[in-house]
């Protein structure tokens, strides 16, 4: 009996069945079947002797493809073959990649039937046989189709690169289970009176998390321990719910970086695993820029970005590797406000499917969350509402809002240079710079994302350790600070924003504080353009809701302050337009269109700075345009820092050739120090 290779040293049947097999224990119980047989199927054109003779003697490939989409097209009964047909297609390659035939031309070419035909008489040759299959539900509709051809793409790459590597000598790690970190749930609070509310609010989520619901939002005031209680919350539903895992979704690596040490600090660092571009070797060494690692979320407590989620929501290729991950796993998404309104319908609609379909459990975690339009259809459940949520916010009140209108930055100067401790946030990294040189002294500090993530990382704990002293602290910064990052100052301004950004702000003002309210200033620049620029409509929405007419105190302790404004903006910037771009595109399975029409992060240019005595070696190599390993990549990742595109010019190789202060960060000719 003639034997089949699938690759050197790995027998051919063994191959498909072990795709198979994998590929069933990634979906849910109803597709099994179907999943086996398209891991079954993939590599079937392996079968052919033309095949067998390029891997014995070398020369171009034949291709092998092709005949597993043919054989499932005439040999099974199913209503709705296309996305499982296009899952196939891609499997080397990325979904409609147009250098490979279009489905109905595989479907009736004569050449393919008779390569296909060969391979089946090969297979049952061989002593195999095809598998038998009843014929299966189709998909509900057109949207079912393209959710499914995302899923079973992405278990079929998983599936077959994972089987060749292990073929390979490639030795799986073994990861713990998320059940030993079931008697950690309850973590322990101190005394007090906001720790009796955090314990309340932790007690009460505890009690949501027995309900079976597939997503829900929960709400919760800056500063009431959001990210410990559904760090907690999630891990009573994977007890009671049975589910697999917890995937932490931050928008910004400085948040992700702080809560993953919190969680590191809490479960240990072998149940974490962060992906994320900062990541230095820290989940496994130098084995840690294995893709397997990388792409397969197999811990019990996966952190990762906002960016990342959205790759393998709306990518192609092999950023959706990784959505396997989420089947029977709870799916946490903190700061979910800034997810860009016109965006937001198409993600709900995701995280619903995988909540349906998936055995995804979700989440939403925020400050800010507005009640979403009933009209959109999702079922959301919401942990707090209504009269809990407002008295939420009331029962941690810390801060009042004022606002002082237009005024000049010497103004705004003036008034901080008073203080002894407080935090200013403005709209651009150069009005960041200007405000930091106007009240440039002993004990003030500047962020902004011109200087480098370890510069950065610095400063912040400079900043701590001096309000943990009570030493004189003045930081002055963007908007990196006003959501998720631990500061807590006892006055804050910020300059005019969207109205989520003023209430994410005021949780970084007297978070400790209940019972001595606090003063949150905002207020506009004189001979401001860029704050428009940045923030578009929202900014006039806000601008229209908060003037001095209206009382902002008032108006920010609403507990529908975010809705209103939410509804408001979806109506202006036409929403619905992308919804239904989504919609169409949807219907015609074109995963490449929607991977370039939705862009999370801006297209500001960033380079990698040199600081002498700390990464001048890699720096030197890097601007040389020497390859980088994926350790010396990362590594530079820390000293990156976004530019404008005007300084395009200073970038060579990716890294910055122009002046670069640890404090301030890169700076051209026309931004010199003033002091």
């Amino acid at each position: 009996m003639k034997h089949f290779m699938a690759r050197p040293g790995q027998p051919l049947i063994d191959h498909l069945s072990g795709v198979g097999s994998m590929m069933m224990s990634s979906v849910p119980h109803r597709w099994r079947s179907l999943a086996y047989l398209i891991g079954f199927l993939h590599d079937i054109g392996k079968f052919r002797s033309e095949w067998q003779a390029f891997l014995n003697e070398g020369g171009r490939s034949p291709g092998h493809i092709y005949q597993g989409i043919w054989v499932l097209s005439h040999h099974y009964r199913l209503k709705q073959h296309l996305p499982a047909a296009m899952a196939m297609l891609a499997h080397h390659s990325y979904i409609n990649d147009d250098r490979l035939l279009p489905i109905h031309e595989i479907k009736k070419s004569a050449q393919i039937e008779q390569e296909s035909k060969e391979a089946i008489a090969n297979l049952i040759g061989s002593g195999g046989r095809l598998p038998e299959l009843d014929e299966i539900d189709g998909f509900v509709d057109v949207w079912d189709g393209f959710f499914w051809l995302k899923i079973l793409y992405s278990v079929l790459i998983d599936s077959d690169r994972l089987d060749a590597a292990i073929a390979s000598g490639f030795k799986p790690a073994s990861h713990p289970s998320i059940n030993e970190l079931f008697d950690k749930i309850h973590p322990q609070q101190k005394g007090g009176k906001l720790n009796q509310i955090r314990d309340k609010y932790l007690n009460d989520c505890l009690d949501d998390a027995m309900q079976p619901h597939g997503m829900r939002s929960l709400i919760g005031p800056t500063g009431i321990g959001k990210t410990l209680t559904s760090c907690a919350m999630a891990l009573k539903m994977c007890q009671v719910h049975h589910k697999k895992k917890i995937i932490y979704i931050a928008p910004y690596c400085s948040i992700l970086e702080q809560n993953s040490a919190v969680f590191r600090q809490l479960f240990g660092d072998r149940f974490i695993f962060e992906h994320h571009s900062r990541v230095i070797d820290r989940n496994h060494g130098e084995g840690c820029s294995d893709r397997h690692y990388q792409e397969r979320w197999e811990h019990p407590i996966v952190c990762s970005t906002l960016v990342r989620l959205f790759e393998i929501f709306f990518g192609n290729g092999s950023s959706l590797r990784s959505l396997q991950a989420l089947h029977d796993a709870v799916l946490i998404v903190d700061e979910v406000q800034s997810i860009p309104i016109k965006y937001l319908r198409m993600f709900l609609d995701f995280c619903d499917r995988l909540a349906r379909d998936y055995g995804t459990m979700v989440v939403l975690l925020s400050a800010t969350i507005p009640k979403y339009p009933t009209e959109w259809g999702f079922p959301i459940h919401e942990t707090f509402q209504n009269g809990d949520r407002q008295y939420l916010i009331d029962a941690v009140k810390r801060v009042q809002y004022q606002y002082l209108g237009r005024v000049e930055m010497r103004a705004i100067a003036d008034r901080v240079k008073n203080h002894h401790q407080a935090l200013v946030v403005v709209n651009s990294t150069k009005q960041a710079r200007e405000l930091y040189q106007q009240c440039h002294d002993d004990g003030v500090f500047h962020l902004s994302t011109r200087m480098t993530p370890v510069h950065r990382t610095s400063v912040l704990q400079q900043v701590r350790q001096r309000l943990k002293n009570g030493d004189r602290v003045l930081l002055i910064s963007t908007q990196l600070v006003e959501a998720g990052v631990d500061l807590d100052f006892p006055v804050g301004y910020r300059m005019m924003a969207p109205i989520p950004s003023l209430i994410q702000f005021a949780g970084r003002i007297g978070r400790e504080a209940i019972g001595a309210i606090k003063s949150v200033f905002l207020f506009e620049l004189e001979d401001d353009s860029v704050s428009e620029f940045i923030y578009g409509v929202e900014l006039a929405i806000a601008r229209a809701m908060i003037n001095d007419d209206v009382d902002p105190d008032v108006l920010l302790h609403q507990e529908d302050a975010t809705t209103i404004f939410f509804n408001r903006c979806a109506m202006s910037m036409d929403a619905e337009k992308y919804w239904s771009e989504y919609q169409h595109n949807c219907a015609k399975f074109d995963v490449a269109a929607i991977a370039d029409s939705v862009a999370l992060i801006n297209d500001s240019p960033s380079a990698i700075v040199l600081v002498e005595g700390e990464n001048d070696r890699i720096y030197n190599k890097a601007i040389s345009g020497k390859t980088l390993s994926m350790t010396e990549w990362r590594s530079l990742q820390q000293y990156s820092a976004t530019v404008g595109h005007g300084d395009r010019s200073l970038i060579k190789n990716g890294c910055w050739t122009g002046f670069y202060d640890k404090m301030i960060g890169c700076l051209t000719d026309d931004a010199p120090l003033l002091f």
